[in-house]
């Protein structure tokens, strides 16, 4: 591993304790309990029949704890970083499971430590955003799947009415003498619709998530007082207006069948 490879495991590892806090916050109900929803629906649109799964950028292991209280068996999951791939083993023993039922390496997603065509279904949540060549990424995600497999993918959403906001974030974060975080990029939603076209993905369904009454970071500053009217907008997850008030997209994708045909 080398150049910015290395230092995205260094900030991941970092972000590997500061997951195990968030949590215990957020299941504490004192922040936007983002994780949880987003892993809800995530869940949702990958179904309740069991097959052989792929979870890529695992982290804290949230997803595969998840997917083996439902039954799920064959599943394996893959995290650059080394402190989440630790994470994620006493994610799934603190529940009572053992982590070895899990196959849990830590990689990259631009080289996936598997053979073409493994896999029935595929989650990819909250990485595609941090890398900065997201072709090879989604070549990488197509080619351990089966034909006819589906891809659940996240991506931060460009139209967001309070993504401007993102500009504010770093200069506070730099004036409190804190760090802002790694480099992302945002998504226009029919445009990744697009993107994933071209890697053989067809869209099938998609979710929003994340809604905001207060632009980050200003929301901390309110004590939690914008936190019920934001989470009872989870419920307009699948309404047109849910682009302009989410920061989060989830979409569901299939791979071709026969990418000669394109069907």
């Amino acid at each position: 591993m080398r150049g910015e490879e290395t230092r995205a495991a260094e900030y991941w590892d970092m972000e590997a304790r500061r997951y195990e806090q968030l949590a215990s916050a957020e299941n504490a109900r004192r922040i936007y309990p983002m994780h949880e929803f987003r892993n809800k629906y995530v869940l949702e649109l990958l179904g309740d029949k069991p097959c052989r799964h792929l979870e890529i950028g695992c982290g804290p292991g949230r997803a595969i704890l998840g997917l083996m209280q439902q039954g799920w068996r064959e599943v394996s999951g893959v995290d650059i970083s080394p402190g989440m791939i630790e994470l994620a083993k006493r994610t799934i023993a603190g529940a009572g499971y053992d982590p070895a039922q899990a196959d849990l390496k830590t990689a990259g997603i631009e080289a996936l430590p598997f053979k073409d065509g493994t896999f029935d279904s595929v989650a990819c949540v909250g990485v595609i955003e941090y890398i900065r060549d997201e072709d090879s990424a989604l070549r990488e995600i197509a080619r351990v799947m089966k034909p006819g497999g589906n891809l659940v993918i996240t991506v931060r959403n460009r139209m967001c009415l309070y993504r401007p906001s993102d500009l504010v974030a770093p200069l506070l974060h730099r004036v409190q003498g804190g760090e802002h975080g790694a480099w992302f990029r945002t998504h226009i939603p029919w445009k990744f619709s697009g993107k994933l076209a071209q890697h053989g993905l067809v869209k099938k369904a998609h979710a929003y998530y994340h809604f905001y009454v207060v632009p980050a970071p200003f929301d901390r500053y309110l004590h939690g007082r914008w936190l019920a009217p934001a989470i009872a907008m989870e419920r307009l997850s699948a309404c047109g207006i849910s682009a302009l008030l989410a920061s989060g997209l989830i979409v569901k994708a299939q791979k071709n069948r026969n990418p000669e045909k394109g069907d």
